[in-house]
């Protein structure tokens, strides 16, 4: 298995990854929004308050684990819905 670190400059594109990830089968998808919601859980999208909430990295986050076969169809998908994806790991 694989863990993906993706980052979207709004919500909006976050969620319409997320339906894409689902449809494909991802494993597990743990949503935060910037650093604001770094120890929250899985339906935790919360906008960022600040001015860099633009800036993808700033934005919103979310965290994918998927199979090691799925890796390159899942960053296609997150690069298609606006994203940024980097390889978190391995599980």
């Amino acid at each position: 298995m694989e863990s993906l670190m993706a980052s979207f400059g709004s919500q909006a594109d976050m969620e319409s990854a997320i339906r894409l990830l689902k449809e494909q089968g991802v494993i597990d998808i743990n949503m935060q929004a910037g650093e604001l919601a770094a120890g929250n859980g899985a339906e935790s999208a919360i906008p960022s308050l600040s001015n860099a909430a633009s800036e993808p990295a700033a934005g919103f986050m979310m965290q994918i684990v998927v199979e090691s076969s799925r890796l390159r169809q899942t960053e296609d998908t997150i690069a298609r819905c606006g994203g940024i994806a980097g390889q978190a790991g391995v599980e």
